[in-house]
């Protein structure tokens, strides 16, 4: 849950595009010397859940099971699709990212029931994928299998960083996106940037297109109204620093039409000479007729 993220020490903020480490399922023929060897790092009273486990679930499904559990524990996929590909690469399954199979839907359906996977509400409805990460039973199950204990995630890291698990999903789905469209170096601790008047603007994600162009893009929940000052800061800010390309990130629809409305009244009240909105609505962005992460664009040029 978030308060054990939060508990978790930050690590210095740096680019974060790493991959997928080499996964090692310990085989069911080795569950004795497997179970004797890492009861260091678990409470005695943790034992019974872990042995029925391995004793009442099969080869395969035991498999894919303990899987999951050190992809996600590794921090570095949090999303059902995410996690599919990595069992795909593991050679533990074959199933499709985008349409998952009800073999993929019982699976994560038994980790649930088990109790070592929780998924963190970030609000946005059940059409928007939600993070999964380890429960304290979990990291437990997760330790028992690799001899370590869970590193600080990307998730922890990005909690510390935009305080709130809305903000904090919003850069993940925003990254998985950007991936998916061919983006190279997607750095998600980007370094804070001074407008040439002194302002300083802290950008979300600062990524590399597929045609080398640097991006510095937004991700935008539109919980909050703005005053006139407030938006001129935000994106007038953002403007002074992309020569008036502004790359936004939002959920879906409803975020676009407030995300356009907001813009077009800040362009209005600072007559700003010229803008260009490029806006990837996450909803749209993930359909297979996609071809773009940018899924609406519009412009500005006032008198």
């Amino acid at each position: 849950n978030q308060s054990d993220l939060d508990q978790l020490k930050r690590e210095p903020s740096t680019a974060t595009q790493s991959s997928m480490p080499i996964l090692t399922v310990t085989p069911v023929s080795d569950r004795t010397s497997e179970s004797s060897a890492f009861t260091q790092f678990t409470e005695p009273s943790a034992l019974d859940w872990y042995e029925t486990w391995l004793a009442n679930t099969s080869t395969e499904v035991l498999q894919r099971q303990q899987c999951v559990i050190q992809i996600v524990g590794a921090g570095d996929a949090f999303f059902r699709s995410e996690i599919i590909e990595a069992l795909n690469r593991a050679r533990v399954l074959r199933d499709d990212p985008d349409t998952p199979s009800g073999q993929v839907t019982r699976l994560f359906g038994s980790l649930g029931d088990l109790g070592v996977i929780e998924e963190l509400d970030s609000g946005y409805g059940a059409s928007v994928p939600r993070a999964i990460l380890l429960t304290d039973k979990g990291r437990a199950a997760f330790e028992r299998l690799t001899g370590q204990s869970q590193p600080q995630t990307l998730l922890s890291r990005l909690l510390n960083r935009h305080k709130t698990p809305e903000h904090t999903v919003l850069n993940l789905l925003a990254r998985n996106v950007l991936r998916r469209f061919g983006f190279g170096r997607i750095d998600l601790f980007p370094e804070p940037r001074r407008t040439s008047d002194g302002a300083l603007v802290k950008p979300d994600i600062v990524a590399t297109s597929p045609e080398g162009e640097v991006l510095t893009i937004e991700c935008e929940r539109m919980r909050k109204f703005r005053t006139p000052d407030e938006r001129a800061n935000k994106w007038g800010d953002l403007a002074a620093i992309t020569n008036g390309q502004l790359y936004v990130v939002v959920p879906g629809q409803a975020q676009q039409r407030d995300l356009i409305s907001e813009i077009s009244q800040w362009a209005i009240e600072t007559r700003a000479r010229s803008a260009q909105l490029f806006v990837c609505q996450f909803l749209k962005a993930i359909r297979p007729e996609a071809t773009s992460p940018w899924t609406y664009t519009t412009s500005w040029s006032i008198p």
